[in-house]
């Protein structure tokens, strides 16, 4: 299973040698002091997306996955590898190398919680439109996942929140997973939503805006039960969080929002805190 930002996060600021730095968009960088080198910057541009990347141009277990410039990109790597790499980035560039390991921290105490899968379909701009409207195309991407939620992400950009840039600009919930994200790409099912070409044009201008970007799709195989509730809970956690909502179907205030989180098991509330992690 991916990492999610924060995840990603949590490691590389369990390594007491780096010292972490946001940019205005909400990057992460990752700097060791002690480099023996000009270079001090052991890891950059960590973001929502899942992007991220580690010098590793001097680590023979990583050099053959080094772009011309010598990073390496962590984007699917698991906790392990990530442990790994930086561990041995560090060490290349320290005067004293030795055993680097992330300082663990006390375990934390976890509610049980409803299970869901996860999955990214990457960058949707990479494949043709014709492609894109075909049935075999969405069963194929979201094979093993029917009812659940999803929700898009730009790759290359954030959209300025009020409270702090996010990459999600859009939450939505299928019973049919598939099917739903096929009609997101078929105007002709979109002008059987809309009364007039007017309306039809501002929706189109800006629904798929985001082809202008590189953009994935994050999945989340939910109960067909459970979708409504879950949807209304990340959106309703989401305005919290950023201070307000993307693009959705759905509406909540912050009072409903606040009653409903109040009324929810802890279970629940495990589930839609890990599936937010996910985006942030």
């Amino acid at each position: 299973m991916y990492l999610s930002f924060s995840q990603k996060r949590k490691i590389l600021k369990s390594f007491m040698e780096l010292s972490e730095q946001v940019d205005k968009y909400g990057r992460t960088s990752y700097k060791f002091e002690g480099s023996n080198e000009r270079r001090k910057t052991v890891a950059c541009e960590f973001s929502y997306t899942g992007n991220g990347y580690v010098y590793g141009a001097n680590l023979p277990d990583y050099a053959n996955m080094a772009d011309e410039r010598g990073w390496v990109s962590v984007r699917d790597f698991s906790s392990t590898q990530l442990i790994d790499i930086v561990s041995k980035a560090i060490n290349s560039i320290s005067n004293y190398p030795r055993e680097v390991t992330p300082q663990k921290s006390a375990p934390e105490q976890e509610t049980e919680f409803t299970g869901f899968e996860h999955r990214i379909i990457r960058n949707l701009i990479g494949y043709k439109l014709y492609e894109l409207k075909e049935k075999w195309f969405w069963e194929k991407q979201c094979k093993g996942f029917k009812s659940g939620l999803y929700f898009y992400q730009l790759d290359t950009a954030s959209i300025p929140y009020p409270f702090s840039p996010n990459e999600v600009f859009y939450i939505g919930k299928a019973v049919n997973l598939p099917e739903r994200l096929r009609h997101h790409f078929t105007v002709d099912n979109r002008k059987r939503l809309v009364d007039d070409e007017r309306s039809l044009e501002w929706f189109y201008q800006n629904y798929y805006l985001s082809k202008n970007y590189s953009f994935n799709i994050r999945l989340f195989s939910l109960a067909k039960s459970e979708i409504d509730k879950y949807e209304l809970l990340c959106i309703g956690m989401f305005i919290i969080k950023f201070g307000a909502a993307p693009l959705c179907n759905s509406i909540i205030s912050r009072e409903k929002f606040k009653t409903l989180y109040q009324n929810i098991s802890e279970v629940d509330k495990n589930t839609v805190t890990k599936i937010i992690e996910f985006i942030t």
